[in-house]
């Protein structure tokens, strides 16, 4: 395996019980070495930084979750939370961060631009707004 495999492969990385373990090229999860060979550090770094990274990832899709599914209507939790319950573990990073931008707008604007009573913003939002009001279209009449 080359390093620029070994590397990739790092996005699979576990931690347990404070060992670094990665996929060899079967797959099956082997043990990091701990000791000193050349750029071994940095694997370890590597594999550590993505795991914490995916660990935030998990934190912010949990605070997003909460964050629909209690706007504090029922329509709102309905229309918002279902389509962020149902959504949210495909939204990468960046879906996420506009997804919070999306959040932090006030229920009645959100309800106006789901319901079509105001016309959509331009803004950073607007594609994951056009989606929620698509995944919903049972819910929302015209």
């Amino acid at each position: 395996m080359d390093r620029s495999e070994e590397i990739n492969g790092l996005a699979n990385c576990t931690l347990h019980k404070g060992q670094l373990y990665r996929p060899n090229v079967s797959g099956a999860m082997v043990k990091m070495p701990s000791g000193h060979a050349p750029g071994l550090g940095i694997l370890r770094k590597i594999c550590l930084d993505l795991i914490l990274s995916n660990d935030d990832t998990n934190i912010l899709r949990k605070r997003l979750r909460y964050r629909a599914t209690h706007r504090g209507t029922k329509e709102a939790d309905t229309i918002i939370g279902g389509f962020v319950t149902v959504q949210i573990d495909r939204l990468n990073v960046q879906e996420l961060e506009t997804l919070e931008l999306l959040l932090d707008q006030s229920d009645p604007d959100l309800m106006d631009w789901l319901l079509g009573r105001q016309p959509m913003p331009d803004s950073d939002f607007r594609e994951l707004l056009e989606l929620m009001k698509e995944s919903k279209k049972g819910l929302i009449t015209d």
